[in-house]
C-alpha cells in the first residue's frame, strides 16, 4: 500500500491489525520489535506453527524524492532440518530466526540499517518507561542515539561484547583458572566505549530535556518544571577529558576489583546506567499520578521528534497507536496541531470520528479488517 503524506487516520475494530502496521514500520527503525519478547511472536502462524520465514520491507521517499528500499527477512535457522512431523516439536519453544538487513538491495549489517528510517512511536506502553526496569530506559536511549549517531550504535555493540567477555573472565579469575593481570586488555577496551555511550547519552538526555521542558508547560498547561536526570553507574564528569575520564574508570575498577571477583560480574558501566524523570524534583513515578506520567511523556516524545530534526536534518515518521482516546480534548488538539507540521503522521485508533470537523478534511483514512487495510 502507499501510504500519502500528512496525517494518516487508521481505524478498526480491536484486534483486527491496527497495531501490527505501526509494528513493522518501527522495525525498519530499530531492526526489532518494540512489542515482542522474541523474534518468532512477530512471524505469521498458521495451525499454531511459526511459519518458516517472513519479510518486512518498505520504499522511503525522501524530500529529495530520492526513494531508499529497506528491508528486513527472518529465516528460520533450523529449517533446512524442519519436515512437517519435526515442526511441532518446537512447541513451548521460540524458534530461533535469524535477520537479514537489506538496503537498496545490498545486505548490510545492523549497526548501518537502524537510521535509515527514523520513527518516534506513542504506545499506551509507553508508560513502562516510567514504571518499569532501568533496562527499558536504558534500550529507549540507545534506540533514539543510534538513530541519530552511527558511531554511539557500534560503540555498544562492542562494549556488550566486552562486559560478556570481562564478566567470564572475572568468573575464571575467581575460580583461579586466570590470573588479574588479564584485566588489563579488557579494561583498556571497556574503557573507551564506555565513555563514548556515557558522553552520549548525558549531552543528549540534556538536550532532550531543554526541548521537552516548554512542550510540557504548554501540553500540562501549569508551569511545573519537567527534568531528566541522568544516573550513570560510572559518574563520570561529563565536562572532563578523555583522558581524565578514562583515569576516573581505571581507578574506580581497581578500587572494586576484589568486589567484582567475589560477584564475578562487571559492577559498574552504562550497562547499569537509568535515568529519572521528576517535575519539580521529585520522581515522577513515585509522586505523581500516571496521568501526569503521560503528559510527561508525550512532551518527551515530541521533544524527540524535534531532536532528530534539529540534529539530523530529517523529519522522523511519527506512529500513534491508539493513545489519542486516553487524552482530553485540549491535549488531542494540541498534539494534532503540533503533528500537522510533520511530514507523516500515523494514528490508529478504534474510534473513527476521533477528529473535530475542520481536521478531517486535512488527513487521510484507512480501515483495517481481519489484517487488510481498505
Amino acid at each position: 500500500m502507499s501510504l500519502p503524506k500528512g496525517v494518516i487516520l487508521i481505524s478498526g475494530n480491536n484486534g483486527h491489525g491496527k497495531s501490527n502496521l505501526l509494528e513493522a514500520i518501527h522495525i525498519l527503525a530499530a531492526g526489532k520489535s518494540q512489542r515482542a519478547a522474541n523474534d518468532s511472536e512477530i512471524v505469521l502462524r498458521e495451525n499454531n506453527i511459526v511459519k518458516d520465514y517472513a519479510r518486512i520491507y518498505a520504499d522511503v521517499v525522501r524530500k529529495n524524492q530520492d526513494v531508499t528500499k529497506v528491508q528486513m527477512d527472518l529465516i528460520r535457522r533450523d529449517i533446512s532440518s524442519l519436515t512437517p512431523k519435526s515442526s511441532d516439536l518446537n512447541k513451548g519453544k521460540p524458534v530461533k530466526f535469524t535477520k537479514v538487513f537489506n538496503l537498496n538491495s545490498s545486505i548490510i549489517k545492523v549497526s548501518n540499517f537502524i537510521g535509515q528510517v527514523n520513527v518516534v512511536i506513542f504506545t499506551a506502553k509507553d508508560l513502562d518507561l516510567v514504571y518499569g526496569s532501568p533496562i527499558l530506559r536504558r534500550k529507549y536511549i540507545d534506540l533514539l542515539i543510534s538513530q541519530i549517531d552511527k558511531k554511539y550504535i557500534k560503540s555498544l555493540q562492542n562494549f556488550n561484547r566486552v562486559v560478556v567477555q570481562r564478566n567470564h573472565l572475572l568468573k575464571m579469575i575467581r575460580a583461579k583458572k586466570s590470573f588479574k593481570d588479564q584485566l588489563t586488555q579488557w579494561d583498556d577496551i571497556f574503557v573507551d566505549s564506555a565513555q563514548y555511550l556515557i558522553r552520549s547519552r548525558g549531552k543528549i538526555i540534556k538536550y532532550l530535556c531543554e526541548i521537552a521542558r516548554p512542550l510540557h508547560h504548554d501540553l500540562s498547561n501549569n508551569d511545573s518544571i519537567l527534568d531528566i536526570k541522568y544516573q550513570p553507574s560510572i559518574p563520570i564528569d561529563l565536562d572532563s577529558t578523555i583522558e581524565e575520564g578514562s583515569n576516573f574508570i581505571r581507578n574506580l575498577f581497581k578500587s572494586n576489583q576484589d568486589k567484582e571477583l567475589n560477584e564475578g560480574v562487571t559492577l559498574f558501566g552504562p550497562h547499569r546506567d537509568d535515568f529519572l524523570m521528576t517535575l519539580d524534583g521529585a520522581s515522577i513515578s513515585s509522586y505523581y499520578s500516571r496521568g501526569q506520567s503521560r503528559t510527561f511523556l508525550l512532551s518527551v516524545k515530541l521533544a524527540e521528534s524535534e531532536l532528530y530534526k534539529k540534529m539530523i536534518g530529517q523529519e522522523p515518521i511519527i506512529l500513534l497507536d491508539d493513545i489519542m482516546s486516553e487524552l482530553d480534548k485540549f491535549r488531542q488538539s494540541y498534539i494534532l496541531d503540533r503533528l500537522m507540521n510533520y511530514e507523516q503522521c500515523i494514528i490508529t485508533s478504534a474510534e473513527a470520528d476521533i477528529f473535530t470537523e475542520n481536521i478531517v478534511s486535512a488527513i487521510s483514512r484507512f480501515r483495517v479488517e481481519n489484517g487488510t487495510i481498505h
